[in-house]
């Protein structure tokens, strides 16, 4: 049996593994989530259960003596946040730098590394600022990235919390074509422009023209190309969001996940 976790809270997804398990799960795809990948991978090396996630980036599940039977199809925080330093020193912004992140392993993860490689770099910031994953009222936060004069912005968190600092980023008149924001793989999503409806949302799409994000590379291939052309023809009532080429990001990486284990599956039982 193959579980397919899409929970975003360490409780949920906890709850949808142990529930897995006592119906037989052999593996696990998922969490999206780097959080709720943290607790189901504790988890599987308890109950010797194998998991893959593709889109799980905290720089801290590589550690195979906490996560032994982890594993994942997308790069760790540490290589994101490596990149961004080195972007940063290549264009000799160096000091002109201001960070944002969500208070949690993904974004406190990427900034760090961002800090340690940028050492090394003459990279430097002049203020890093955190809020919890979910807040609305950032403004003490944005006022310090205001008073800091910074010109670069580096933002590491997820897109529904991107979105509410680019509003803020608006207002307080830190985004434009005087500034620069460099946006990890979490916030570099449609999420980021988009309302509930998955509707694009102008004032923000606008106002953040330039931003440079990092994200996973595309499919390619053959099976990618038949899987595009089988979402290209399904029901999108039955399936949301199908019904044209178009996928999520993290989509190949799923597709995979589940391809793998599949065909780990197969040849175990030849």
């Amino acid at each position: 049996m193959l579980t397919y976790d899409t929970g975003t809270s360490q409780a949920v997804g906890l709850t949808s593994f142990l529930t897995a398990v006592d119906e037989g799960a052999i593996a696990v795809v998922g969490a999206g989530s780097s959080s709720v990948s943290q607790i189901t991978a504790i988890a599987g090396g308890v109950f010797e259960i194998p998991q893959l996630s593709y889109s799980s980036t905290a720089a801290t599940l590589s550690n195979k003596a906490d996560y032994p039977l982890f594993g994942r199809l997308v790069p760790p925080d540490n290589q994101q946040g490596s990149s961004f330093a080195q972007f940063v020193s290549f264009f000799d912004w160096g000091d002109t730098v201001a960070a944002i992140s969500s208070a949690d392993e993904y974004g406190v993860g990427g900034v760090d590394q961002f800090i340690k490689n940028g050492a090394d770099l003459g990279v430097r910031l002049r203020t890093y600022q955190q809020f919890l994953s979910g807040a609305t009222d950032i403004h003490v936060e944005m006022n310090e990235l205001l008073i800091s004069e910074s010109r670069v912005f580096l933002a590491f968190m997820l897109g529904k919390d991107a979105q509410i600092v680019l509003e803020n980023a608006i207002e307080f008149e830190l985004i434009g074509d005087t500034f620069v924001w460099l946006c990890s793989d979490g916030c570099a999503q449609p999420s980021t422009y988009t309302d509930t409806d998955g509707e694009i949302i102008p004032r923000i799409r606008d106002a953040s023209r330039g931003l440079i994000g990092l994200t996973p590379t595309g499919g390619t291939g053959e099976l990618f190309e038949q899987f595009l052309d089988d979402w290209e023809e399904r029901d999108s009532t039955e399936y949301p969001g199908a019904g044209d080429r178009t996928i999520n990001l993290f989509a190949p990486h799923a597709y995979d996940s589940v391809w793998g284990f599949a065909l780990a599956d197969r040849k175990s039982v030849v």
